[in-house]
């Protein structure tokens, strides 16, 4: 009999367009400390939201209570928690005498996370060329590199809602338990993030709702438990924030979407969010985002 020789494992094959990824990550986020050190910019706009809520989270963590977790929600309530709990780690560690420094580290690394994401996704389906390809022109698109020099959240709902979809096709149709809860779980913490992830994953989830109907695996037992559970455990994740912060959620969403003051400048008839005027400022917002790139 002849003996058969076993093909190296893939476990020890080395990804050489992953390898390229990593150098360039660690130049990227070379380039983001190196641009944090020498700016001496402050922040502005939203960022101020953001930063105060990393900042007080912080402060209200150095002497906590049973209800510290009310406090923290309460600091802005009407955006939510999941991207200043991002930077709150490194306020942890290193204090808050460089806080926007840290803010901006964490979008670097937000960033890169969305670039081998993007790599992994795209290797569902194409070759590693492409993927590697993919990850490039993400890496490299003015509009979202810019956020990453912004203490925005745009940076991390990027990186969940590609993470996130990665494990949805990965889960097999709700047929692989290990993938099914990770979706679950990133699903949840994105929500935690921005609201605006369930837009990124909402064609990918009904699709995958499609092909469940189509193919008729509602009746596999798997199918139902693993799929209630990610679904279940999303919603645990990110349902009390929203919860507490109902009111204030839901009046600023009137105030700028709806009825506030900037809705002045438009026709009374425009003053719809579903008119023509909206859908083309919410299209031009997402499309800004980088949502038809991803």
């Amino acid at each position: 009999m002849v003996a058969r020789t076993k093909k190296p494992s893939k476990l020890f094959k080395f990804d050489k367009y992953l390898i390229l990824l990593g150098i360039i990550s660690i130049l990227f986020l070379a380039s983001v400390v190196r641009y944090t050190l020498r700016t001496f910019k402050i922040p502005e706009w939203d960022e101020q939201h953001y930063m105060r809520m990393a900042t007080e989270f912080y402060r209200l963590l150095q002497n906590p209570t049973a209800d510290t977790i009310n406090q923290m929600l309460s600091v802005v309530p009407f955006r939510q928690i999941g991207y200043p709990l991002l930077i709150l780690p490194f306020l942890m560690i290193f204090g808050l005498s460089n806080s926007y420094f840290w803010g901006i580290f964490t979008n670097g690394l937000l960033y890169i996370a969305t670039i081998f994401g993007i790599y992994f996704l795209t290797r569902q389906y194409l070759s590693s060329l492409s993927s590697f390809l993919a990850s490039i022109i993400f890496a490299f698109y003015g509009w979202t590199l810019w956020h990453v020099h912004l203490t925005y959240s745009e940076t991390a709902v990027s990186a969940f809602a590609v993470w996130t979809i990665f494990f949805l096709i990965k889960s097999d149709l709700f047929r692989n338990k290990k993938y099914s809860i990770l979706f679950g779980i990133f699903l949840g913490l994105g929500l935690l993030v921005k609201w605006i992830v369930l837009v990124y994953v909402a064609g990918p989830l009904l699709y995958i709702f499609y092909r469940i109907l189509k193919d008729h695996l509602f009746k596999n037992k798997k199918v139902l438990i693993y799929g209630t559970a990610a679904f279940l455990i999303a919603f645990v994740i990110s349902f009390y924030p929203y919860f507490h912060n109902s009111y204030w959620i839901s009046q600023y969403f009137y105030g700028h979407r709806v009825g506030g003051p900037m809705w002045l400048i438009v026709a009374p008839e425009e003053r719809n969010p579903l008119s023509l005027y909206s859908l083309t400022f919410y299209l031009n917002s997402f499309s800004q985002l980088g949502i038809f790139f991803i």
